[in-house]
């Protein structure tokens, strides 16, 4: 089968820590949520995407929640000047 490497595994923890919080797992409990993300191409942007988009989709499933959760991403480009988000 597939094994995820480090940054895929780096990724699933960051969305789980960013989500993990905003629900009211008290709701449902002894209850697994699971969330799958597929990246069908990265230009940089796909994990803020992934966890925005995982949000959206509690939402529409009805999951309780504490708060929305929203992603960006930041650089910092000397040669644009300053912060660029995306």
């Amino acid at each position: 089968g597939y094994q995820p490497d480090e940054e895929e595994k780096e990724a699933s923890q960051i969305l789980v820590n960013a989500l993990q919080v905003a629900i009211r797992r008290e709701s449902y409990p002894k209850s697994s949520i699971d969330i799958h993300v597929l990246v069908l191409q990265d230009a940089g942007g796909a994990l803020a995407a992934g966890i925005t988009c995982a949000c959206l989709a509690l939402m529409d499933a009805g999951v309780h929640m504490y708060h929305l959760v929203a992603s960006c991403c930041l650089a910092v480009s000397p040669a644009r000047g300053g912060i660029v988000l995306d």
